[in-house]
């Protein structure tokens, strides 16, 4: 029968098996969590500190479950960069198409009231000619008044 590992802490090799994964030396009373300090190429019992096994050199399982979290977490660190940048450019996308709506604006009210300035000369120009055969038809009448009376008083 293979003798178990021996305790990195106090070299004994007496342990109690508490749940799945846990085994507690009963020597010293440090836990070991069989899932990260026990190595899965030689079986050597590592301390909790340990990131390679000292026995065989091998990446022990905690190193992996930290690569994955680094991972993860730069992936998310990237993710939230790109989601930045992304939302960067939109906001300069909208301001340019904000701008351009408004200059679109700026140039329709400019020629409204240039063609409101337009119909307004017009108008003038039209009251101004009015005024103008309203007053030769004025003269006119007078002077036929005129003519008529000169016309009648002489008879």
């Amino acid at each position: 029968m293979a003798q178990p590992p021996p305790c990195p802490y106090c070299s004994a090799t007496s342990y109690r098996l508490e749940g799945q994964d846990t085994l507690i030396c009963r020597e010293c009373g440090h836990q070991f969590d069989t899932r990260q300090d026990l190595c899965p190429h030689c079986g050597y019992l590592n301390g909790a500190e340990a990131t390679i096994c000292t026995h065989c050199q091998a990446e022990l399982s905690r190193n992996l479950a930290v690569k994955i979290i680094e991972t993860r977490l730069k992936s998310r660190k990237e993710w939230h960069e790109e989601r930045h940048a992304v939302a960067v450019e939109q906001k300069q996308q909208e301001q340019v198409a904000s701008r351009k709506r408004t200059e679109e604006r700026q140039a329709g009210e400019q020629a409204r009231l240039e063609a409101l300035a337009q119909a307004q000369a017009e108008r003038m120009e039209h009251e101004r000619r009015a005024l103008w055969i309203v007053g030769i038809t004025a003269g006119v009448v007078l002077v036929l008044l005129i003519a008529a009376l000169v016309i009648t008083s002489l008879s």
